[in-house]
C-alpha cells in the first residue's frame, strides 16, 4: 500500500515538473540602457507558432545586424547584411522608436508590429519577439541574436524551450555555411542615414 502511494506521489511530482514552463524575462525598453545593445549581432535562430511566420527566415543562410543610435535620441537604426541560401547578399535597414514610457520597441511605418525584448540565457545574447497585429496577417515569432555566430548548443536549446513555453513550436536555426555579407556597406549606409544624407 505504501509503495502504491509513493508511486502516485512520484508520478504526480513528475507531471508537475514536466508541465512547468519558464518563459524568458521581458525587459521594458524604456527602463533599459539601450546603448549596451549597440553594435553587431548574429541572427542565430527563430521560433513561431506556425511555419509561415518563419518562411522569410528560411531563405537565409546567415544574417549580421548592426544596431546603433539614429540622429534622433529616441530612435535606433538596425542595419542588416543578409546572405541568402542562394548566395545573394541583401542589405536592409529599419528604424525603431523608444522612450522612457515604453515597454516595447515600435518599428517606424509599421505601428501594427510590436517588438518586445527578452533576456536570454547567455549574457551576450538577446531575444526579440515580434507580434504583428495587421488586418491581413497575424503572427508571433521570437528571434535569438548573439554577439558571436558560434553560440553553444545549450543556449540555442534554452531559447527553443522558452519559445515552446510561449506556444511557439516551429523552430529554425540559420545554417551559417556561407560567408558574411559585407556589413561595412551597411554601416556606411548607417552613417549616411544618421547624418541625414
Amino acid at each position: 500500500m505504501l509503495q502504491k502511494v509513493w508511486s502516485c506521489i512520484l508520478y504526480l511530482y513528475s507531471l508537475v515538473n514536466f508541465w512547468q514552463c519558464e518563459p524568458a524575462q521581458k525587459l521594458a525598453v524604456g527602463h533599459v540602457n539601450m546603448q549596451q545593445y549597440y553594435g553587431n549581432w548574429n541572427f542565430i535562430a527563430a521560433a513561431a507558432g506556425n511555419k509561415s511566420a518563419l518562411e522569410s527566415f528560411m531563405l537565409m543562410d546567415n544574417t549580421l545586424y548592426h544596431l546603433g543610435q539614429d540622429n534622433v535620441p529616441e530612435k535606433m537604426l538596425l542595419l542588416a547584411g543578409i546572405r541568402l541560401v542562394t548566395d545573394v547578399c541583401i542589405t536592409k535597414n529599419w528604424t525603431y522608436h523608444f522612450n522612457n514610457e515604453m515597454e516595447e520597441l515600435v518599428l517606424e511605418d509599421r505601428p501594427q508590429l510590436k517588438t518586445e525584448v527578452f533576456l536570454a540565457k547567455c549574457s551576450d545574447c538577446i531575444i526579440l519577439q515580434e507580434t504583428n497585429f495587421g488586418e491581413t496577417m497575424y503572427f508571433k515569432r521570437s528571434m535569438l541574436y548573439a554577439r558571436t555566430q558560434s553560440l553553444g548548443q545549450e543556449y540555442v536549446d534554452d531559447f527553443r524551450e522558452k519559445a515552446k513555453c510561449m506556444g511557439m513550436k516551429e523552430f529554425f536555426v540559420l545554417p551559417w555555411k556561407k560567408e558574411y555579407c559585407d556589413i561595412q556597406s551597411a554601416q556606411q549606409r548607417y552613417k549616411q542615414l544618421s547624418r541625414g544624407t
